[in-house]
């Protein structure tokens, strides 16, 4: 059975990136813009993971992630911001965190 992959990310040619590279890899992806959009995707659809950008309009990726949590939801949630939003990552509540540059 295929993998199935859920991507949010605001910026079109990192969500787009992102989505080629798991379609090559045999992934069945579905790409959204926002964390709105995830949660709206995630209730109706069964995903194996969320990879999420941290900073996003309407919804940051970390809030989606919380909502995600509290209803009970515990697909992994891999969370991806770009350098300049480093310093986000040590204002949320994250249990594990890695430095990579992914494209």
């Amino acid at each position: 059975m295929t993998k199935r992959i859920l991507i949010a990310e605001d910026d079109y040619s990192s969500r787009e990136a992102l989505t080629r590279l798991a379609v090559q890899e045999g992934y069945d992806v579905m790409a959204v813009a926002d964390g709105v959009q995830l949660l709206s995707i995630v209730d109706i659809g069964k995903f194996d993971v969320v990879i999420t950008d941290l900073m996003m309009p309407d919804l940051n990726g970390a809030s989606a992630s919380d909502i995600m949590k509290l209803k009970g939801d515990m697909t992994p949630v891999i969370a991806v911001t770009g350098p300049a939003k480093m310093s986000a990552m040590l204002e949320i509540n994250l249990t594990e965190f890695t430095i990579s540059r992914l494209i």
